[in-house]
């Protein structure tokens, strides 16, 4: 079996845990190491193509001292041995190049020094910005000619780097998730995605939006159960106080609600999550991937946007959508007749466009494919 790195935000994040699977069962003849927390085993014990390595393995000490030793390699050693042996090195994910700080030396090390180790180095499903120094912009252009195939999942990324050789777009990997056939529910739900706004400052900040978001999320909630719909909160990330915010706002409802709303988190296993898109009637989408799969399974879905991913992907798919500010000063009722007057999605093209994310992987890992679904 071909052995191949996986470099991606493993912190139990649904959209990027969803992303890896994809990749691991795409290729089922390909070993893929990654090194992730302890819990990952069991997140993805089901992938038998997995290969789960922790900070705490002797291997993974053993030789991080050995590449600081005799490489200089003080930070990420393990990591960048792991590129150094196998056959190629996968970096997969969607907001992976952003710039966060004014300072980005360290961020942007870590990349160069995954290129340098690396035999073969794909980057799968990114996108590329924000950033507000140009200079992030002409180093990373620098280090992506060395790549040996990106494949961006918004038009603004790869119109950045058009001029490099190996650069490409397509729609975001979830969408080459083949879902099953919808399964059948007798009760109208609506699945509301969910996220915590009270630590989001930094450079981009959203956080001084987040009374009005949780408010508003209350009372749409508050309405939908009037009307008849059971309401299901969804966590996609309990780490970025998902299900924080999803407790605050189911207790912001009114105390009559409550038989019919549901906290959802996502904890170790994506079925539970996905299947629940898949029954609902209706979405309101926070979360980038609760966009996804929202269209994925062909819902009508009510967007809320909080970064520039989510714009660009709606923008591509010429969807409208509401910012948070809009979000927060809207009456609910208003926000329920958008809801409920949505109409349904058609994600046949986005499905077969989404296989192109896999272009150069495919050529380089040269597997019988075996899609997931």
């Amino acid at each position: 079996m071909k052995r191949v790195l996986v470099y991606a935000y493993l912190a139990g994040n649904l959209g990027d845990d969803l992303l890896v699977t994809i990749l691991c069962r795409r290729y089922p003849k390909v070993e893929f190491h990654m090194l992730a927390e302890e819990r990952y085993k069991q997140r993805f014990a089901a992938l038998s193509n997995a290969v789960i390595h922790t900070p705490g393995d002797a291997l993974v000490q053993e030789k991080g001292q050995w590449m600081e030793k005799h490489r200089h390699q003080k930070a990420n050693g393990f990591l960048m041995w792991m590129a150094s042996q196998c056959y190629a090195t996968v970096h997969i994910g969607g907001s992976v190049f952003v710039q966060h700080q004014d300072d980005f030396s360290a961020a942007y090390q870590t990349d160069a020094d995954l290129c340098r180790y690396s035999k073969r180095l794909y980057v799968v499903g990114a996108n590329f910005g924000p950033y507000t120094d140009p200079d992030y912009y002409r180093r990373y252009h620098a280090l992506f000619a060395r790549y040996r195939g990106i494949c961006f999942r918004d038009q603004p990324s790869y119109d950045k780097f058009q001029d490099l050789p190996r650069v490409r777009w397509a729609p975001d990997v979830a969408f080459a998730y083949r879902p099953a056939d919808p399964l059948p529910s007798s009760e109208k739900t609506v699945v509301i995605s969910v996220l915590d706004l009270e630590h989001r400052g930094g450079k981009y900040s959203i956080c001084q939006h987040q009374a009005g978001y949780e408010a508003n999320l209350a009372a749409l909630g508050d309405l939908l159960v009037e009307q008849g719909y059971k309401v299901v909160l969804v966590s996609f990330c309990e780490m970025q106080g998902d299900e924080t915010a999803a407790r605050r706002i189911q207790g912001a409802m009114k105390q009559d609600s409550s038989p019919q709303v549901k906290i959802l988190a996502y904890q170790d296993d994506l079925q539970p999550v996905l299947d629940a898109f898949a029954k609902a009637d209706r979405v309101v989408a926070t979360r980038f991937h609760s966009i996804v799969l929202g269209w994925l399974y062909d819902k009508p879905v009510l967007p809320i946007v909080y970064d520039l991913k989510c714009t660009q992907l709606l923008e591509d798919n010429q969807q409208d959508y509401l910012t948070l500010e809009q979000w927060s000063q809207a009456q609910p009722k208003q926000l329920l007749g958008q809801l409920l007057e949505r109409p349904g999605f058609d994600s046949k093209e986005l499905r077969e466009q989404a296989q192109e994310q896999f272009a150069f992987t495919d050529r380089a890992l040269n597997s019988r494919l075996g899609l997931f679904g």
